[in-house]
């Protein structure tokens, strides 16, 4: 527990006509209160903290609650010598640094690896120095090219601006581990993110930033908006439109997201009359267009929907 390392990563995008290059490294730390100086190092993905046993799944009988009181002293008993498991050193050392502001030679030429069944081993020929003190020592384990495709992504309900979205394919042949992101697009640095290897699917989305040279209105069409009475039921009618513009010299793909709000009442009854085109999930209440925007060129999506309740009740949230 007194040594370990931690997965970190650079993703970069030269521009949205190559792959992502993944960079990936290892903050290796040590505590053991002496110097490694010169030593070769052995990085695997096996957690030794971890036990490897299957556990035995037991009978599993019931029976009627018939309290005893020294078997309840017994309990409190053996409760009160039980120990709370401490925070293992791995996890208090973690550190998390500014990958972006930390420079280190590149010793992914020195590095080979070996694929188990179950675990990844990564050993590194070039001699390195780990000092047991609080800062990891960076090194870089490989480099990978992942396979690639650019759009733009807004949700003009919440932001007005587009954001351009990297979607990698192949990364499950790496062998992640989770870990902090470090993320540059064209050369610059744009923002952190985090890999978990155990929550993403068979596709790895990167936001690489905003891009202001698409530009994004939303509205709502008054003269299409009413309220009315029909007998003991308010209806109302909404109707709203997304415009999409696009100044740059190239032609996008843009996926939009918007909404109409779910009924959990049922007195309250929701209708989508004009889903504008769109990809409308009825469950969640989202609506999804995927457009592609030429030069110069505006569009626009328009959707409505319809809102009936009793005369005597008030909705929060329909505004």
């Amino acid at each position: 527990t007194n040594a370990g390392w931690n997965a970190v990563y650079d993703l970069r995008a030269i521009n949205t006509k190559n792959p992502l290059q993944l960079n990936y490294k290892a903050n290796v730390y040590q505590n053991t209160g002496e110097e490694w100086k010169n030593v070769k190092l052995k990085l695997s993905t096996a957690n030794p903290n971890q036990s490897g046993l299957k556990p035995e799944l037991n009978s599993w009988y019931l029976d009627f609650y018939n309290p005893i009181v020294y078997e309840s002293e017994r309990k409190n008993r053996e409760r009160m010598y039980k120990t709370i498991p401490a925070q293992s050193e791995a996890a208090r050392m973690e550190m998390k640094p500014d990958e972006a502001l930390i420079q280190a030679q590149s010793v992914s030429d020195f590095i080979t690896s070996k694929q188990t069944s179950l675990n990844t081993e990564f050993d590194i020929s070039l001699p390195y120095t780990v000092s047991s003190t609080s800062k990891p020592t960076l090194v870089d384990i490989r480099n990978y090219e992942m396979k690639a495709s650019y759009s733009y992504s807004v949700v003009p309900k919440l932001d007005l601006d587009a954001f351009l979205i990297a979607k990698a394919t192949g990364w499950e042949d790496y062998n992640l581990l989770p870990g902090e992101t470090n993320i540059f697009f064209e050369g610059t640095f744009v923002g952190n993110s985090y890999i978990d290897p155990n929550n993403i699917t068979d596709t790895l989305f990167v936001s690489l930033g905003r891009d202001k040279r698409i530009i994004v209105k939303r509205e709502k069409m008054k003269d299409l908006t009413s309220k009315s009475m029909m007998g003991n039921l308010k209806k109302e009618n909404y109707t709203w439109e997304i415009t999409i513009r696009n100044t740059k010299t190239e032609p996008v793909g843009i996926h939009i997201e918007d909404h109409i709000p779910v009924s959990q009442n049922s007195q309250i009854e929701v209708s989508l009359i004009d889903s504008g085109g769109s990809n409308y999930n009825k469950q969640t209440g989202k609506l999804t267009w995927d457009l592609v925007v030429t030069p110069a060129e505006t569009k626009k999506v328009t959707y409505k929907f319809e809102v009936k309740y009793p005369k005597d009740k008030q909705i929060s949230g329909l505004n």
